[in-house]
Order: C-alpha cells, then structure tokens, then sequence
C-alpha cells in the first residue's frame, strides 16, 4: 500500500512538472512567438496586395 502511495505521489509530481512546462511553452508561444508570427504575415499580405495594386 505504501508503495502504491510513493507511486502515485511520484505520477502526481510529474504531471504537475510537466503541467508547469506545457504552461510556460504556451505562455511563451502566445505571448512572444505569435505576434512575431502576426507580423510577419501582415508584411507579407501588404507586400502581396502591394505588388497586386502596381500589376
């Protein structure tokens, strides 16, 4: 019974490690990676309809 006990404390401290991590990507990925992504893709519509307007 013990060791079940230290088995599932041991599962529960991995999954709130990983939990901690998967947080902090999607904090990374939302808050730094996605406005870079948001404007690189506005440069690249506007260059689009840019050269869309000149042709």
């Amino acid at each position: 019974m013990e060791l079940k006990i230290k088995a599932v404390s041991q599962e529960l401290e991995q999954l709130e490690q990983d939990g901690f991590l998967l947080y902090h990507f999607v904090k990374l990925f939302l808050f730094e990676e996605m406005p870079n992504l948001m404007k690189e893709a506005r440069e690249e519509t506007e260059k689009l309809f840019q050269e869309w307007l000149d042709s």
